[in-house]
Order: structure tokens, then sequence, then C-alpha cells
């Protein structure tokens, strides 16, 4: 799912439920700027260490 940030700002329950399923991608100006993963694709995919 792609959402601009003003929705994401209306919309953050829903899009931390969303996040649950899928990485969501947030827009600003059309153009993705932000993902918003749940805490366990973080952790799963190495995110959660420092480099």
């Amino acid at each position: 799912m792609t959402t601009s940030i003003a929705e994401s700002r209306q919309q953050l329950s829903t899009l931390i439920d969303a996040a649950q399923l899928a990485p969501q991608i947030i827009t600003k100006r059309a153009k993705p700027v932000a993902v918003l993963v749940s805490a366990d694709y973080f952790a799963r995919n190495g995110m959660d260490k420092a480099p």
C-alpha cells in the first residue's frame, strides 16, 4: 500500500495494522520517503542491529 504523509497522519492506526501484513510506503509529493514495517519484519531482516 502507498499513502501520502497527510493520509498517514489521519489513518495511522489503519496503516499500522496494514504494516503487520506488508510494508507500507509513505509518500511526499508522490515520491516515496519512508516505509512502515512491523516490528517482527524489522527484527527478522536484521534492521534492529546497529551498522
